[in-house]
């Protein structure tokens, strides 16, 4: 087996290579700058065959595609350019690669859209739904573009969901998630949309990182929810534990007075935060920009059905509500920095 990562230096495709290493798995990682490292080659996603040389690449038997935009703050258009588009390209590369067995598309658990109830490792109906922000469009177009194609090879859809850190806490790079904490930290979310019951789907870059490579090995499903599926926490769990982690290490930080969040109406949330916005509020305003990137999800509680995941075999990771804990406690020691 021969391995290539494709965005072996993001949060993804880091984990899939240190798991890799660990099983002495052959790889090579492809990336984006400038200096590829001595294991490493150079790729634009936007060009023929990812601007990869395919004649390099003729023992590669299987593909990990962890590369990719995953902002939620752009126009469709940004998006489908680096995470839609890219897929043809995918294909054209995989095309040119005679040993290739296996292509595994690292997706998110929100390609689904803004849907409620049990999310099955299924293909999502073609039909048009609503998203919460253009990252997730542009996801379940390129899955859309991958399941259609008819090839000699497998394609696997891995939709992971929202990773807020590795197995230890640390941030590799912090996302609307940890920024919306910091904005908590700072007195500044006073209202959210949803319901306090509504569950937050949160996994570490190792777990997903070991699903990953399990998928490598044999015939497989097409498609799999790296999720903590029924071992997501409540939204209200969630934010207690942030404050009795800001009290632990700030005492004196509830006795600021600064509120827990009241749960509203999405219709009411977005009011309020463009309200702030015209107001010329900047730093409320800033406040809901952060959260209004995926709040609409809150609205539609859901939970994404990880059976055929857990049929791969154990995996050892920290408890959902351990591994928050540690991620809060990484970000406030360090400022957000």
């Amino acid at each position: 087996m021969k391995v290539l990562v494709i965005g072996s230096s993001g949060v993804v495709g880091s984990s899939v290579c240190r798991v890799l290493e660990l099983h002495s798995v052959e790889y090579v990682g492809a990336v984006h700058s400038a200096v590829p490292r001595e294991f490493e080659v150079k790729s634009d996603i936007r060009k023929p065959c990812l601007g990869l040389e395919a004649d390099s690449l003729q023992d590669v038997t299987h593909i990990v595609y962890s590369a990719g935009s995953t902002r939620f703050d752009r126009t469709i258009d940004h998006e489908r350019t680096l995470n839609t588009e890219p897929m043809m390209k995918l294909v054209e590369l995989a095309e040119s690669l005679p040993l290739l067995k296996k292509v595994i598309f690292v997706s998110t658990v929100y390609s689904c859209g803004l849907v409620s109830g049990t999310i099955e490792e299924v293909r999502h109906p073609d039909h048009t739904v609503e998203f919460a922000n253009t990252y997730e469009q542009s996801k379940h177009e390129a899955e859309t573009v991958l399941l259609d194609q008819n090839t000699s090879y497998q394609i696997v859809i891995a939709r992971i969901s929202t990773i807020i850190s590795d197995e230890s806490g640390a941030v590799a790079k912090y996302d609307s998630i940890h920024r919306s904490l910091q904005y908590m930290y700072l007195g500044l979310v006073g209202i959210l949309p949803g319901d306090p019951t509504t569950k937050v789907d949160l996994i570490s870059s190792d777990y997903a990182g070991q699903r990953i490579v399990q998928l490598l090995g044999g015939e497989t499903r097409s498609i799999y929810h790296i999720s903590s599926a029924e071992s997501a926490l409540p939204i209200e769990r969630v934010l207690g534990i942030a404050r009795e982690v800001f009290e632990e290490l700030e005492p004196g930080w509830i006795a600021k007075g600064y509120p827990k969040p009241l749960y509203a109406r999405l219709e009411t949330f977005n009011r309020m935060g463009e309200t702030m916005l015209e107001a010329g509020n900047v730093i409320v305003g800033g406040a809901y920009k952060a959260l209004a990137t995926y709040a609409s999800q809150l609205c539609y509680p859901k939970i994404f059905d990880d059976t055929q995941t857990r049929l791969l075999g154990e995996v050892s990771v920290k408890d959902t509500e351990t591994l928050f804990r540690d991620m809060v406690h990484y970000c406030v020691k360090r400022r957000w920095q």
